[in-house]
């Protein structure tokens, strides 16, 4: 169990007793490695891949959708049984799975012998299991995190950060994309592709059945005034976004991004699944 100690705002060692009680009670072999920060995050998945692979066991993260997503990451690589203790703000992915969001509730979920498949996306090969973004996105994120050091984890916070973020935006991106059944250029403000279901039909947006039939959802936020990005916010937070004039939707299982004029092998940021970082263009979408 990969255990990221910043996570929520429940005690660490509350959470760990929590888990150690429940696999233990269960008999089950197993370790807890208990990581203070990202760095941690990463040696220890390492760790705990190198173990479970060993053993014939699984590998599970215990955290917010980040830590999920990095050690699902190495899980996927490594064809590996993975388990999610939901920990985060949001638990977009637990809550689509109808997982606990009660750290002893979900470790004893983990005990549940049958697996089963669920989709990811990828992007380059990176694994996202709520959604991936550039543009706008990124930005909002790498906000609200220094809105979050100073205010603390919560969905005021986050909500207060997306304010100041289109308040002050102004980023623009020519792009052209394939997909498989067009090729065309657009501008957008922001890009998010989405593989939750929950995430969808919070937004309002019909496409939350694409995810269940295998496909990613593509969300182009055209250029617009403050004003109206303040108005799409408010529809988005009121699950009206379907109908938005601004946001073109489509449902696809693959999708490559590149910009339309410029370097075609640049550097852009990207955020997946509430952590951000840089890929190189083109950038391609697609269904695991």
């Amino acid at each position: 169990v990969v255990l990221n100690a910043a996570s929520g705002a429940q005690s660490t060692a509350r959470v760990q007793s929590a888990i150690e009680g429940v696999l233990s009670a269960a008999g089950r072999r197993h370790e807890i490695l208990a990581c203070p920060d990202a760095a941690a995050l990463e040696s220890a998945t390492r760790r705990a891949i190198a173990w479970a692979r060993e053993c014939g066991g699984g590998v599970v993260a215990a955290g917010g959708d980040g830590t999920l997503n990095t050690v699902a990451q190495a899980a996927l690589d490594d064809d590996l049984p993975f388990g999610a203790i939901a920990l985060g703000t949001f638990n977009y992915f637990a809550r689509a799975q109808s997982l606990p969001l009660d750290p002893a509730e979900a470790a004893r979920a983990t005990l549940v012998p049958d697996l089963r498949p669920v989709q990811v996306g990828l992007v380059n090969g990176r694994v996202f299991l709520v959604n991936a973004s550039l543009g706008l996105y990124p930005q909002l994120l790498a906000d609200r995190e220094h809105f979050k050091r100073r205010f603390g984890r919560n969905r005021a916070v986050a909500f207060v950060a997306a304010l100041g973020t289109i308040l002050h935006s102004g980023r623009r991106l020519d792009l052209a994309i394939e997909t498989g059944r067009e090729t065309r250029a657009l501008r957008t403000a922001a890009l998010v592709v989405d593989n939750n279901r929950l995430q969808l039909e919070q937004l309002g947006l019909p496409e939350a059945d694409a995810v269940e039939a295998g496909r990613l959802v593509a969300m182009f936020v055209k250029p617009a005034r403050t004003g109206a990005l303040l108005r799409l916010l408010a529809r988005a937070l009121l699950r009206r976004l379907d109908g938005a004039p601004e946001v073109e939707r489509l449902a696809l299982r693959r999708l490559r991004v590149t910009l339309a004029h410029g370097p075609q092998h640049a550097i852009v940021p990207l955020a997946i699944d509430g952590e951000t970082l840089r890929l190189q263009l083109p950038v391609e979408f697609m269904v695991a």
